[in-house]
């Protein structure tokens, strides 16, 4: 519970410095920061050419991402994204992933709110605990991606400065892999889910 509302409190820092260095910019910078629940996972190992799934309990995550507009219906720009620890149903072993990517959202302004699609793809590190990588276990992390499509509403402002509620549902996934040092065989890992995420933008 500790490390929860560390990684939510370095998410809610890191937001307030970026929104405080934004503003003081041209408006064309912009952002926001995410809570997602990590829905419907599927743990995914080949090995040999065989492979086995498992579903995943459900997850929970933080976000960040910073764009820049480049039109008003183009914008792009870069984020991370940190998990907490989560298993498999039944194998209760923790395991996560830490990605970072670069990000383009296409948004569609409407009178009282936007519409955007929204696709993210880079690199995702991997961790778990020694049950879940065994003794002589590595782990090795690999691509990350996400896609899907959001809701901006409710606009208000604090410090004068304009601000939106966020709902986000997207398809994500993330890769890596496994090596045993001891019996020396490689492991491909593929970790994909439904994400519902809730945030605010500025």
């Amino acid at each position: 519970m500790k490390s929860l509302f560390i990684k939510i409190g370095f998410v809610f820092f890191l937001s307030l410095l970026s929104c405080s260095v934004l503003s003081a910019q041209e408006s064309n910078w912009s952002g926001n920061s995410r809570f997602s629940v990590q829905v419907m996972g599927d743990h995914e190992v080949s090995l040999l050419g065989l492979k086995a799934s498992e579903d995943v309990e459900i997850g929970l995550s933080v976000g960040l991402d910073l764009f820049y507009r480049f039109h008003d219906n183009f914008k792009a720009g870069a984020g991370f994204e940190t998990q907490f620890n989560r298993s498999q149903e039944s194998y209760p072993a923790d395991f996560q992933f830490h990605s970072v990517y670069g990000v383009i959202c296409l948004p569609i302004d409407l009178e009282y709110l936007t519409l955007y699609t929204v696709a993210r793809i880079g690199y995702g590190f991997f961790f778990g605990e020694t049950k879940y990588t065994g003794t002589f276990g590595e782990l090795t992390g690999g691509l990350y991606y996400s896609f899907g499509g959001g809701i901006e509403f409710l606009k208000f402002k604090i410090r004068n400065q304009d601000r939106v509620l966020i709902l986000e549902a997207t398809y994500s996934g993330n890769q890596g892999s496994i090596e045993d040092n001891y019996y020396g065989y490689s492991a491909d890992v593929s970790y994909s889910r439904i994400d519902i995420s809730f945030g605010v933008g500025w």
